[in-house]
């Protein structure tokens, strides 16, 4: 669950006790490269969605998903925004670097629906960026079987790289919060719950999980384009689904991979 490896724990165990004179203090900065802060205060936030794309303003009980910003062209990756909670839906390169001026937070979790190398190359920038930018706590990983040794690879990776990053910013980022953290799910199974917020993982073919969304009484299902048609399900009421484009046929499909702009999915309390 931690996402380490034995050796990675003995390794940032010694480094981080003779780091620790330093101290820990969190500074958060924002989300990746360029995202401000703020995602769960009170006050609406106003998020671009690229150069020259309309501001979206949020609440923390709004129910929406935005595109990534500095997503590679094609790759499904979006920002999953509802109850004050920010889900990252992928990883792709380019992600960490890019820009959008607004305000959507730290991530809360990364769901990798499947591990092809589209979806996981800028695992790394997220890890790193987030780390970098105020995250205090391990970051949580979730998706198929073999997450846990893409996570504990990368974690391995980033040992030395680690310490040195916490001694060279005097201990403005908290050493034990750069790792990534994997939980491995399966259909059925329950990726993430806050109690209002919650995500189931779909079955969608032997190399791709789905994901349900639920929030405020509406479901978001993603299919990515590894997913089986044949597996998803019946369109049900107050359900939108974002797939690859053709592949939801009759099934009500919101929107497709890339996202171009902004899926709005209504707000809890009915504003």
């Amino acid at each position: 669950m931690t996402g380490r490896t034995s050796a990675a724990r003995d390794v940032h165990g010694k480094l981080g006790a003779a780091a620790a004179a330093i101290g820990t203090a969190g500074v958060v900065l924002g989300f990746l490269a360029g995202l401000a802060v703020g995602a769960n205060r009170a006050a609406t936030a106003a998020i671009s969605t690229g150069s020259g794309a309309p501001f979206v303003s949020l609440l923390p009980t709004d129910f929406a998903v935005l595109p990534c910003p500095g997503q590679a062209a094609g790759a499904p990756c979006a920002i999953i925004a509802a109850g004050g909670k920010r889900l990252l839906v992928g990883a792709p390169a380019g992600i960490g670097p890019g820009r959008a001026a607004g305000e959507t937070g730290l991530p809360d979790v990364v769901l990798l629906p499947a591990l092809g190398s589209g979806m996981i190359e800028g695992l790394d920038e997220v890890r790193n960026r987030t780390w970098a930018e105020g995250r205090r706590t391990p970051l949580l990983v979730v998706g198929m079987a073999g997450t846990s040794s893409i996570v504990d690879g990368l974690n391995d990776a980033y040992v030395q790289s680690d310490a040195l990053a916490y001694l060279d910013k005097a201990s403005s980022i908290g050493f034990d919060a750069a790792p990534l953290a994997a939980l491995e799910v399966g259909p059925g199974d329950t990726a993430f719950d806050t109690g209002d917020l919650r995500v189931i993982a779909l079955d969608a073919g032997p190399d791709a999980l789905g994901l349900e969304v639920s929030y405020g009484g509406a479901v978001l299902r993603l299919f990515t384009c590894g997913a089986l048609a044949q597996r998803m399900p019946p369109q049900e009421p107050d359900t939108v689904v974002i797939a690859c484009d053709g592949m939801a046929g009759s099934q009500g499909t919101a929107a497709v991979w890339p996202l171009a702009a902004p899926v709005n999915l209504g707000n809890r309390d009915g504003r």
